[in-house]
């Protein structure tokens, strides 16, 4: 099996293809398998969800706290599913940081899609 590699082309399209649905899949099962919990992913994906509600553009400083968040999570956790978590998401972030201005909403929008159906693979496959 070929290591796990995201494309940031999927936050251009929210993640619409079969490519990255199988992704999902798969890294949903690594993060189970490396331990990551669900309440270390749902500690991030609230604060995704709190700056989706509260709007990207309103919300930005908290947006760009999500990276002290993550290496904070790694350093308390250790595990290594949460290094693999860690990984990807500050691939995306870095990714919304560097667009320009005008598409970092949207980006943004498609990153919070991702991040649901990772976290819903997660899920499936049993993570606690």
């Amino acid at each position: 099996m070929e290591p796990l590699t995201f494309k940031t082309d999927w936050i251009k399209i929210g993640g619409a293809s079969k490519e990255f649905v199988d992704f999902a899949n798969q890294f949903g099962r690594v993060l189970k398998n490396g331990r990551l919990t669900s309440s270390q992913f749902r500690n991030f994906y609230s604060t995704l969800k709190t700056i989706e509600m509260k709007g990207f553009k309103n919300t930005k400083t908290k947006f760009y706290m999500l990276k002290p968040l993550l290496a904070y999570g790694q350093a308390r956790q250790g595990s290594r599913g949460y290094g693999e978590f860690k990984k990807v998401m500050d691939q995306c972030l870095d990714f919304i940081m560097n667009a320009e201005e005008d598409k970092q909403e949207h980006y943004f929008k498609n990153f919070c899609r991702i991040v649901e159906a990772i976290l819903a693979y997660h899920r499936a496959h049993g993570g606690n």
